[in-house]
């Protein structure tokens, strides 16, 4: 008898090794993926359970998080982007997204209208391609209403454990002449601690063929994320990015234009808060990770902006967010600002 309880214990013992050994197994692909997401799209925290495939909510920003853009303009930033490492072997997402802006003490703008559509496919845990597509109908004065098309394709591989690399290009159809046909090409490397932080250096080269001469824009952005006081139901993100842009010809702003730009954001349950702001200078600047674009030659000095979403589900979330942006125009001496209201659905699938 004594015989049989031990080799019971034992028995026991194996079961619980193995049901173990088990669970690590299944968690093995996920603990390869790191954390970062975004409000309207609202452009990863990668939590899982056996139960039920990753899924993008407010609650749960995924993998991947993109920075929000401070942009009135164009994309207005896709707070939830796609979360690479679900257990199915293919997962989509798409965010449709409407923008009103309004513009105060400009000489030529009055308001304008955009919207677009930003869209993700992943394939396993290793490949991930992003494109969005974005229209924006300005009325102005004096001169002819802004007509605007941005086209971007972006692809991410994450076959290296703890790193990102992505590679893409961003293409503009305009009725602004000068930047009409200006393309950006898009380069990126980051590694991550799942969880916990993440850090990287994002390269982009902008070609204005439609200036006299020709310029060219080179654009350094490192930048570093962490999160921290992360609890069952709550945590915080803070990114903080770093831009420096060069530009090929002074086009009366100078050649080297340098800004910081951050981002707080509070995951609480099935919301998601958030505060960011920026101070420096840039012109034809590139902003949400090669999403958004500034094609135009104006001094940017600043902006701010406020974000709250909300998860409907697993597989859904909404996002509104409300921005200022304070620039200078070409020839005029006085500070213009913009304010915008952007909203977003987004949807994985």
């Amino acid at each position: 008898m004594a015989r049989w309880r031990r080799i019971s214990r034992e028995s026991a013992k194996t079961r619980r090794r193995t049901r173990r050994q088990s669970i690590r197994l299944s968690w093995r692909p996920l603990s390869r993926l790191g954390v970062v997401w975004p409000l309207l799209l609202v452009c990863l925290s990668a939590r899982a359970q056996q139960s039920r495939p990753i899924t993008q909510t407010a609650a749960e920003p995924p993998f991947d998080l993109p920075d929000i853009p401070l942009r009135p303009e164009t994309r207005p930033a896709v707070e939830a982007p796609p979360v690479v490492g679900s257990a199915r072997l293919f997962r989509f997402g798409v965010t449709p997204y409407f923008a009103h802006l309004d513009y105060h003490n400009s000489s030529v703008k009055q308001q304008a209208n955009a919207g677009g559509v930003y869209g993700y496919a992943s394939y396993g845990t290793e490949h991930l391609l992003e494109a969005e597509a974005d229209y924006i109908n300005r009325s102005d004065r004096f001169v002819p209403d802004l007509h605007q098309w941005d086209y971007t394709l972006v692809y991410s591989n994450f076959s290296i454990p703890g790193w990102k690399f992505r590679i893409g290009g961003h293409y503009i159809d305009t009725n602004d002449e000068p930047s009409d046909g200006a393309y950006t090409v898009i380069a990126g490397a980051q590694y991550y601690v799942t969880g916990k932080w993440d850090a990287g250096l994002d390269a982009y080269y902008s070609r204005y063929n439609g200036f006299d001469p020709k310029m060219d824009v080179y654009q350094l952005s490192p930048h570093l994320g962490l999160e921290f006081l992360r609890s069952g139901e709550h945590h915080f993100r803070n990114d903080l990015k770093v831009h420096w842009i060069d530009l090929g010809e002074d086009v009366g702003v100078g050649r080297h234009l340098f800004s910081v730009d951050d981002r707080l954001a509070f995951m609480w349950k099935q919301w998601t808060f958030g505060a960011s702001g920026w101070i420096g200078r840039q012109t034809f600047a590139v902003r949400s990770d090669g999403f958004s674009v500034y094609n135009l030659a104006e001094r940017h000095k600043g902006g701010c902006g406020l974000d709250i979403g909300y998860g409907l589900g697993d597989h859904a979330s909404v996002t509104v967010r409300a921005t200022r942006e304070f620039f200078v125009e070409p020839g005029v001496r006085g500070e213009s600002w913009s304010t915008s209201i952007i909203a977003m659905l987004s949807i994985s699938f």
